[in-house]
């Protein structure tokens, strides 16, 4: 965990240790007691102490979730390639989510020992061109982000086509005067995106070309979701997206994000 986290952690725990211990429970009139005065102070000292408690459990659950929210990136690559063992034997079709590029070629590397189960290694295509378009020697950092793909994986005999399976598990979009936009920080769109319910695990990689026109690339499961809301997030003036049928343009020339979401960005949607 690096220090700004353990930072962060600390102000939490901090926060919340003082919120619980300034818990006060509601004085009782000693003429509202009657003869069980002692028996209802001990109940109302005894509500305090639970109260008090109860803050603390609560405290501590927030601590775990905000800790796993913190590193999870971590995949279970076991998990997934018994989906794709469990897919071929039962001569069926499992997706696996968007992965970076180290996770894929982590995942490919596994898949490619295994004689039992075929993959088919989609949702790159946008960013194959716009890598291809870096000269090599330019270390800009953002040219260097890798791109995001996803597995379809099924029995090697079903015999899939790798065009077909990238146009049935990989949708691109094309959003028109995003330079109009509200986008905050350096990493804005995997913010955007997980503002309106879309998880990162669904969306592949996002380009943006002449700062005015910006590709995404997602599941279809959240296609319609993104047409539907992104525009009102993003609260830009003629603002417009489509679907990328398959032989329409896409730009040679752009800049691929960065779809790692950031801690800030975490624990503020979190409390959102």
């Amino acid at each position: 965990m690096k220090v700004t986290d353990v930072l962060l952690l600390a102000t939490l725990i901090i926060t919340d240790i003082s919120s619980a211990l300034s818990f006060q429970a509601t004085p009782i009139s000693p003429s509202t007691l009657g003869g069980g005065g002692s028996r209802v102070r001990r109940s109302s000292c005894f509500l305090s102490t639970r109260k008090i408690t109860r803050n603390k459990d609560d405290m501590f659950v927030r601590y775990r979730r905000t800790i796993m929210n913190m590193d999870d990136t971590h995949i279970n690559f076991n998990e997934l390639e018994l989906k794709g063992e469990e897919a071929a034997e039962n001569w069926g079709i499992a997706v696996t989510p968007f992965l970076t590029s180290e996770d894929a070629n982590t995942l490919q590397e596994r898949l490619d020992k295994r004689a039992d189960v075929g993959y088919i290694r989609v949702g790159g295509s946008l960013a194959a061109q716009i890598i291809a378009s870096f000269d090599d020697e330019d270390d800009d950092e953002e040219s260097m982000i890798s791109s995001r793909t996803r597995f379809v994986m099924s029995n090697p005999d079903l015999g899939l086509d790798a065009s077909s399976v990238e146009h049935e598990y990989c949708i691109i979009l094309r959003i028109d005067n995003v330079e109009s936009a509200v986008l905050r920080g350096s990493r804005p769109w995997p913010h955007v995106l997980t503002r309106i319910g879309v998880d990162i695990e669904n969306v592949g990689d996002v380009v943006i070309e002449d700062n005015d026109t910006a590709y995404l690339v997602v599941a279809p499961e959240v296609a319609r979701q993104c047409i539907r809301l992104l525009p009102k997030e993003l609260r830009g003036i003629g603002i417009s997206i489509s679907i990328v049928e398959p032989g329409d343009y896409l730009p040679y020339e752009g800049v691929l994000q960065n779809m790692e979401l950031s801690k800030l960005d975490k624990r503020a949607l979190q409390y959102k």
